[in-house]
């Protein structure tokens, strides 16, 4: 019994366990555009298969493990943390905006 008390003990102290990934993915998710899986997805191609989707449904739905989970929450900060990309002309005639500057 002693023994299993002090596991318990170890355990919530343990910082990253699901739990902690989960609330970083939460708070993440405030602050992530509304389409964040295309996002990711043409951040970081291996997100850009059949697989790379189930995972983001997962780990958004709560059913993902901690591994998965972990790697998202991850991958999903450093595509915060990168800087935008630059606007291309294509992007500019889809908002009509050519012939201005911005």
């Amino acid at each position: 019994m002693k023994e299993q008390k002090k596991m318990l003990e170890r355990q919530k102290n343990v910082e990253f366990d699901i739990d902690h990934w989960r609330e970083r993915f939460a708070k993440l998710k405030d602050i992530l555009p509304k389409n964040w899986m295309e996002c990711l997805a043409e951040f970081n191609a291996a997100y850009n298969t059949h697989q790379g989707s189930l995972t983001m449904t997962a780990v958004a739905n709560k059913r993902a493990g901690l591994a998965k989970t972990a790697q998202l929450v991850t991958d999903l900060e450093q595509m915060l943390k990168a800087p935008t990309k630059p606007i291309t002309v294509f992007d500019k005639w889809q908002k009509k905006k050519l012939l201005t500057d911005k």
